[in-house]
């Protein structure tokens, strides 16, 4: 995974906030809110 999409779910984590992505290595972060577009 990307250094930079380490730190996208990183602050979303601690912000409570969602992704919205394409990226489907983002479903490796436990806890992590994804709105899948599709």
């Amino acid at each position: 995974m990307p250094t930079n999409d380490i730190w996208i779910a990183a602050t979303a984590l601690e912000n409570g906030g969602r992704i919205a992505t394409f990226d489907s290595h983002f479903k490796l972060i436990p806890g992590l809110m994804i709105i899948e577009i599709i």
